[in-house]
């Protein structure tokens, strides 16, 4: 008995051991499950709440680097914001929620002179601009413009376009069709926006992409200099479309000119006035982003949707995603990017085409290839490819309004539109710290302002700082560089001489000119 108790103990004892050892085991396991646990909630923590959305390399998103660089070096905004211990994302976010949407305490550190009073009329002007209408009701500047603008929504917005411009080109492949260079060229231009070789150029395509929204979204109103970053992203809507005007201008009434709309009595009840951060207007540019985006024709039967959103994207998502493409992608007049064309590279219009046929095969340049190489700009038209020649602009910023709204803004003197554009580049070109050397302003009579960097930073400054009761003229929270402010007064009177500037160039510390105006130019619609 004692032999088998022995044999019993023996293995009682094995057990134990192998009880304990896996005990031990568990324990330890369970504290690294514990320690490892701890090391991820801190790294959850401190992980960009954009790590989702961000569909490019670590590092590697042209828009959250140039305004994480911001947030140290504008001038006005870099000396009153805490940047300590932050990372890139949480820089860009806090640089961009400063800028565009500034709080009080905000607002009156940079504007030292009268601030409760200037913050008043800062208030006051945004709102007159109908604050950030939405669903038909005014909701003024912070109740619902910030979260429709948001870095969130810009950054899903950049990879949303990513994706679609991934999946036409792989659709294109797939089908063979002759649009499979034009697709990969686009997806392209948008997986390398802002992340070229030449940090300048990536500044530079960063600055031009907020001026024009800038200009379309509260911050100029045409006919006068209310010129400011700070006016940015106050409206959604064109003016008081969504909020009682008929505005009956951008109404489908008849059959377009210049192409066959067979459905256009579909959608005589729509109104496509301008929404979004381009401002995307008429009917015939809501059927083509809408192809171009998401193979429908949902932006045509419910324009609202920039305003409304859906199941599948937000309201702010669609006003972005639309400005994005507006910025990044050709407009092709024939169809849509999966158009084909025969062996005389004449197109030939498919089931894929909307319920536009346009009459004229045109295919218009995006905005960003006007930062290309000079006389490397394409476009197709009268059944032949040509290259755009000095006469629609020089590349650079007066090329890309020339692009966007020449027809309205490239006269043969420069207007209050393309000047208010020119202001806001030049404004985010010395928040974003470009190496500038001089902007110059070239008058008829031969005359010209010559203004160095730091006149571009002293005018910023002191036009921010300024007496808040200046003239009606001008707007009461200006940080425009080319406006040297007296007294309430434009002091070298550029505003008031628009119709004697010749052209506007700015040169960089590398030695490359840009030309900012589009003066003169031949239109690209022409």
């Amino acid at each position: 008995m004692l032999n088998n108790y022995g044999v019993i103990f023996d293995s009682m004892k094995s057990i134990i051991l192998r009880l304990l050892f896996s005990f031990f085991c568990l324990n330890f396991s369970l504290s690294i499950a514990s320690n490892t646990s701890s090391k991820d909630k801190i790294l959850e923590t401190n992980r960009s709440k954009y790590a989702n959305t961000i569909n490019v390399k670590q590092n590697d998103n042209g828009i959250v680097n140039i305004l994480a660089q911001a947030a140290t070096t504008d001038p006005l905004l870099h000396k009153i914001t805490d940047i300590s211990g932050k990372t890139k994302i949480e820089l860009a976010e806090l640089y961009y929620n400063t800028l565009f949407f500034p709080s009080e305490e905000i607002f009156m550190k940079i504007r030292k002179k009268d601030p409760e009073k200037a913050w008043g009329n800062f208030i006051a002007q945004a709102v007159n601009k109908n604050g950030c209408v939405a669903n038909g009701k005014g909701q003024g500047i912070y109740k619902g413009c910030d979260k429709y603008y948001s870095l969130d929504n810009l950054l899903k917005s950049f990879d949303n376009l990513k994706n679609i411009t991934e999946e036409n080109y792989q659709k294109a492949k797939s089908m063979n069709t002759a649009a499979v260079e034009s697709t990969l060229k686009e997806r392209d231009r948008v997986d390398n926006f802002a992340v070229t070789d030449s940090d300048l150029d990536n500044l530079r395509q960063i600055a031009a992409f907020f001026a024009h929204m800038t200009t379309e979204t509260g911050g100029s109103d045409g006919s006068q200099s209310n010129i400011s970053a700070a006016y940015a992203f106050s409206a959604v809507q064109e003016g008081n479309c969504g909020n009682g005007e008929e505005c009956e201008q951008y109404k489908v009434t008849s059959q377009p000119s210049g192409g066959n709309f067979p459905q256009w009595k579909k959608y005589i009840n729509e109104n496509y006035y301008g929404r979004g951060g381009k401002q995307l207007t008429y009917w015939e540019n809501y059927e083509y982003y809408s192809q171009a985006l998401y193979g429908d024709f949902r932006l045509l039967e419910n324009p609202g949707l920039l305003v409304e959103g859906d199941k599948q994207y937000s309201p702010g998502e669609y006003g972005l995603t639309t400005s994005l493409a507006y910025l990044l992608l050709r407009y092709h007049d024939n169809c849509q990017t999966l158009e084909t064309r025969d062996k005389n590279n004449n197109p030939i219009v498919n089931a894929n085409c909307g319920p536009y046929y346009p009459s004229v095969d045109f295919d218009k340049p995006s905005m960003i290839e006007a930062f290309g190489k000079e006389n490397s700009i394409e476009t197709f038209r009268s059944k032949q490819w040509i290259t755009l020649s000095d006469e629609y602009g020089k590349p650079g910023f007066g090329l890309s309004i020339n692009l966007i709204n020449g027809g309205v803004e490239c006269k043969a003197n420069m207007t209050y539109q393309a000047m208010n554009r020119i202001n806001f580049y030049i404004e985010y070109l010395v928040r974003f710290g470009a190496d500038i050397k001089n902007v110059v302003i070239s008058y008829s009579n031969g005359s010209e302002n010559v203004f160095t960097k730091e006149d571009l930073i002293n005018n910023m400054i002191n036009n921010s700082e300024g007496a808040s009761d200046v003239s009606e003229w001008f707007t009461k929270y200006t940080t425009s560089p080319l406006l040297e402010m007296q007294d309430g007064k434009d002091k070298l009177g550029i505003y008031s001489n628009l119709d004697k500037i010749s052209h506007i160039t700015i040169e960089y510390g590398n030695g490359y000119i840009e030309h900012l105006d589009c003066v003169g130019y031949r239109t690209i619609g022409e």
